[in-house]
């Protein structure tokens, strides 16, 4: 028995932001689209042919429908896509929950990389590490978690 039950869009776009931490752009959700479509055909090829405007007003109905049921995150558009973000009055029980606003202790690589960033604004990782003269992939994400 198969129960399957087929998803709105905007049940497809806003799972798909929920997983991204990044913004998705309207092109790579048509991707995803198109590229479900492709590789399990059947009843998923019906979204692919979402477009542009499709694809706007599922975002909106979305961004409004977790606005109405005060669901505690909204979608935010930033940077040419859209991402969820959770609602800054609930923000004292999730400091709690993730233990963010208490004081944390920068490692010397951090604070050099810090000071780095900070003379040379805006720079690129490749500009840092020319600087420091080893890879900071991990310590960039590591501060990138502390934001």
């Amino acid at each position: 028995m198969n129960d399957f039950v087929l998803p709105e869009l905007k049940q497809i776009i806003g799972a798909m932001l929920f997983v991204r931490k990044e913004p998705l752009t309207v092109e790579e959700i048509r991707r995803v689209l198109t590229a479900t479509a492709e590789r399990r055909g059947g009843i998923t090829s019906d979204f692919a042919k979402a477009n542009e405007a499709l694809i706007r007003e599922a975002v909106d109905e979305l961004s409004r429908d977790l606005v109405e049921r005060k669901a505690g995150f909204h979608v935010t558009e930033v940077a040419g896509g859209w991402r969820l973000e959770n609602d800054a009055n609930c923000g004292p029980w999730l400091r709690t929950l993730l233990q963010k606003g208490r004081g944390t202790r920068l490692s010397l690589p951090a604070l050099e990389t810090l000071a780095i960033i900070a003379y040379r604004q805006p720079c690129v990782r490749s500009e840092i590490e020319a600087v420091r003269g080893v890879a900071v992939d991990q310590i960039l994400r590591n501060l990138m978690e502390m934001q």
